[in-house]
């Protein structure tokens, strides 16, 4: 009927134009409906029309198909009633009927051969589509094992530390032996006024150091009791958290850099590997495996002049790994908090601003840096190499 319709309109065209004596109004509307008809070719074969509900191209077939067979019966029926009635005229018709059923065949099998290329291009593309969807689902099992499994190795890094809190100050373990009665009976406290030391004698050494040793979480809350003994002010946090940086970093360091890869895991993905959406989840699955002291911990740890360049931190701002972190005003002071639950330590104001905004860095570093295996470690002087280094050195 489509193509009924269209040499109907096409014929009425020329007509038109020829009423009009206007050469370039037939041009006009060859074009028109050639567009017109091209446009109604493309939506048969679409995909959208194409599925189970709507199949507008087996429907053109077999209406193209019916008015074939209707078309080639009628010829039949006609050609059978002249051999009845018109002898003569019969070998005429039987001829023009042979000639016109051989195009009708020939057309019919090319347009099965159309079919069949137009079949075989949608299966590809569903083939494509079902590839394309394995693919995801295998890229994303492969980043959910290494995500899961770097967090297994965390928890293991977690569960190795080891620290003797009795080489800090000794305050760090005082409330948690006050009630032992033997220990006060061994040891003799006396805190000199730089770091408030315990002093004991060379024969309770020993058992002092075995009930000091912490592992594990227990780790945390003791370095934070450290760093929060006696009240400390937020500069006396950030001065005992740099003696466990410069004497104990082999203690936690290990920790704190396995923590930012894993971040960093996650954030370095692609948006068509891994979505926002599924970042942040990784991130908080991440954010629940980590304690209240974990995350006071590493709030003191990231902030600027303390070990991190500001990477870290803007990692921590991104996905928001201190949302579940116990922080409320110290005392009366609206400038003061007081961050990490019970025997918590004591921050400042701009402390905190710094955790608002990412850092941002510059499009270009132009600090030079030696490179190699150190990379970016910028404790080695970057012109080390130059032959000309031992002589400016002299200089």
């Amino acid at each position: 009927m489509e193509v009924l319709g269209f040499l109907i309109n096409f014929f009425w065209g020329i007509g038109y134009a020829q009423v009009c004596s206007a050469p370039t109004q037939i041009i006009y509307y060859f074009d028109f409906y050639k567009k017109r008809s091209y446009s109604s070719f493309v939506d048969i074969l679409s995909e959208n029309n194409n599925a189970q509900e709507n199949n507008v191209l087996s429907k053109a077939l077999f209406n193209l198909m019916f008015y074939a067979f209707c078309v080639v019966l009628f010829l039949f029926v006609v050609d059978v009633y002249l051999v009845n009635n018109h002898e003569g005229v019969a070998g005429i018709f039987g001829d023009f009927f042979g000639g016109v059923l051989n195009p009708i065949l020939t057309f019919l099998t090319f347009l099965g051969l159309i079919v069949t290329i137009v079949v075989q291009r949608h299966d590809l593309r569903l083939s494509r589509v079902e590839y394309e969807k394995t693919a995801e689902a295998l890229t994303t099992q492969s980043v959910e094992n290494t995500f899961f499994n770097t967090l297994e190795l965390h928890h293991k890094i977690t569960d190795n530390i080891k620290f003797d809190l009795s080489a800090l100050d000794g305050g760090a373990y005082l409330d948690k032996l006050s009630g032992v009665k033997k220990f006060l009976k061994l040891a003799s406290a006396s805190y000199d006024t730089k770091y408030s030391d315990v002093t004991v004698s060379d024969d309770s050494a020993s058992a002092i150091a075995a009930i000091n040793m912490v592992e594990g979480r227990a780790a945390f809350d003791g370095v934070l009791k450290y760093l929060a003994k006696g009240a400390a002010s937020p500069k006396q946090v950030l001065e005992r958290y740099g003696i466990i940086q410069n004497e104990y970093n082999h203690v936690f360091g290990h920790y704190f850099r396995n923590l930012y890869q894993v971040l960093k895991l996650i954030d370095r993905y692609e948006e068509s590997i891994v979505s926002e959406s599924s970042k942040k989840k990784y991130a908080s699955i991440l954010r629940a495996q980590l304690s209240t002291k974990e995350l006071a911990l590493l709030f003191v740890n990231c902030l600027d002049g303390v070990c991190d360049k500001g990477k870290f931190k803007n990692l921590l701002i991104k996905y928001k790994m201190f949302e579940h972190l116990p922080i409320k005003l110290a005392g009366g002071s609206k400038s003061r908090f007081i961050i990490g639950g019970g025997a918590g330590i004591v921050v400042d104001r701009s402390m905190v601003l710094q955790y608002k905004k990412e850092k941002e860095f510059p499009m270009l570093d132009l600090v030079k840096v030696y490179g190699g295996a150190f990379g970016e470690n910028r404790s080695v002087p970057y012109n080390l190499a130059r032959k000309d280094y031992l002589s400016q050195e002299t200089q």
